[in-house]
């Protein structure tokens, strides 16, 4: 088999895998991940994806064995368009569910009810409490400027070197002595993890008891 036909016919193969993994990609927060990494993936999620049509095809249509089992080991084998084509449509739902799982830490919580790990999950502690669904509001103290920002938050990011947080409905004080600076309807903050501190977070609802008390 020649090196090009080689190619073509892996990633025919490990193409519904790739469509897992850009859907897991899209919808979970984590760290660019690098070429190597999404390889491995959509080969490990090609894998999955064959796994679960072909449980569905046992059960539903009949007993037979997918083709693909056989076409990734013998190159005589031809590869099956029709189930290359019903794989990937299976990886859509497989990548909203794993994308699920993964967001709402369904591993972790059933390794901490099982009592053999206390790892919260994969993500760092700055992605892990600026997701959690009871943190909205958000004071962030610029300890440089000596600024304190309030607001609503809207979007997150790292990188190696920084983080990124957009905020709206923002309003601005000096945190020595929290006099009121200015207001803003959106603000995009970029900052080294060392220069910023999010002091507080907190609901809706306590934001709204805090404007009912004032």
């Amino acid at each position: 088999m020649q090196t090009s036909e080689l190619t073509i016919r892996i990633i025919l193969l490990i193409l519904p895998g790739a469509i897992a993994t850009l859907i897991i990609e899209k919808l979970t927060v984590h760290k660019p991940w690098d070429a190597f990494r999404f390889i491995f993936y959509s080969s490990l999620m090609g894998f999955v994806t064959y796994l679960t049509y072909q449980a569905y095809y046992f059960l539903v249509v009949n007993s037979e064995i997918l083709n693909f089992w056989k076409a990734i080991t013998d190159n005589k084998v031809p590869i099956s368009i029709r189930e290359i084509l019903f794989a990937s449509l299976t990886a859509i739902p497989l990548g909203f569910i794993i994308s699920a799982a993964i967001q709402y830490k369904v591993i972790n919580k059933i390794a901490n009810r099982l009592k053999v790990s206390s790892k919260y999950g994969d993500d760092n502690l700055f992605y892990h409490f600026l997701n959690l669904n009871e943190v909205q509001w958000l004071w962030v103290r610029d300890k440089d400027e000596d600024i304190t920002y309030e607001g609503l938050l809207q979007y997150y990011n790292e990188t190696d070197s920084l983080r990124e947080i957009v905020l709206s409905e923002v309003k601005v004080f000096r945190s020595s002595d929290s006099e009121f600076i200015r207001e803003a309807p959106y603000i995009y903050l970029t900052f080294s993890p060392d220069r910023f501190i999010i002091e507080l977070a907190i609901t809706e609802e306590d934001k709204n008891e805090k404007s009912s008390a004032n």
